[in-house]
């Protein structure tokens, strides 16, 4: 009954992780039509990048409890923005109405970086 238990940890992750492909890889239109009639406000789509990988750090963070170190917290955010280098990628070689932008997937490893330093240091003051 505890390893079902602990196996909960891991879905927001999983979930995230699945997610952002799907997002990443529809047609440009559908945010178009999505966003139509919202105001939307310059650099909102980083925004959308940054808080998409933030998610996806902290979900990981959260997933293994154990991972006290900032190192480690540094490692799982550099994972995530690879994963997020890879979809922009993903963008430009499997979408013909995407593109592979370079600040895209710099506000992507901004998120996922933002994340675990915060994420690490509200664990150290929380602790002390």
């Amino acid at each position: 009954m505890i390893a079902k238990r602990s196996l909960w940890r891991y879905v927001p992750a999983v979930l995230i992780a699945v997610a952002i492909p799907l997002l990443s890889l529809l047609p440009a239109v559908f945010f178009r039509k999505l966003s139509e009639g919202i105001p939307l406000f310059p650099g909102f789509d980083k925004a959308v990048h940054a808080s998409m990988y933030a998610a996806l750090t902290t979900a990981a963070v959260f997933a293994f409890p154990w991972m006290q170190r900032l190192r480690a917290f540094l490692l799982l955010a550099a994972g995530a923005a690879l994963y997020g280098g890879l979809m922009e990628l993903a963008q430009r070689w499997l979408t013909n109405s995407r593109s592979c932008d370079v600040w895209d997937g710099a506000a992507n490893a901004t998120g996922a970086f933002i994340a675990a330093l915060l994420y690490y240091f509200f664990r150290r003051v929380r602790t002390n």
